[in-house]
């Protein structure tokens, strides 16, 4: 394992890289680490069903605020940003339906808003 995330982070120009063994693990590592109480989290409105829940759930216990906007839409994006995330999740082609969304344009949105963006 050590050897993948060293070859990753590499490749990618990191400075780490963590493997994990499925995605809904590493989504909640990421927003658990990230995301404090009261801490926001900006997530595609049509994000995957698992990750929807997990982000619903884990609001409703108070463990962060979590804002679903749609990311194809400027004005929706930029209304959430102003709302100060700490963290933006971008999920393109989104799952089930497959929508795109200009990855690097909402990462430098996010940045201007002061949030780490990450992207599944």
């Amino acid at each position: 394992r050590d050897v993948v995330q060293r070859a990753l982070a590499e490749l990618e120009g990191g400075a780490g890289a963590v493997l994990t063994n499925t995605g809904m693990s590493a989504i909640h590592l990421v927003t658990s680490g990230v995301l404090a109480p009261g801490g926001l989290l900006v997530a595609p409105h049509d994000c995957y069903g698992g990750s929807y829940r997990l982000f619903d759930s884990l609001a409703t216990r108070g463990c962060y605020r979590v804002r679903f906007a749609d990311q194809g839409d400027e004005r929706a994006l930029q209304a959430a940003l102003e709302e100060k995330p700490k963290l933006v999740l971008v999920e393109s082609p989104s799952n089930p339906l497959l929508r795109v969304v200009d990855i690097a344009k909402i990462c430098r949105l996010a940045r201007e808003a002061g949030a780490v963006s990450v992207v599944d």
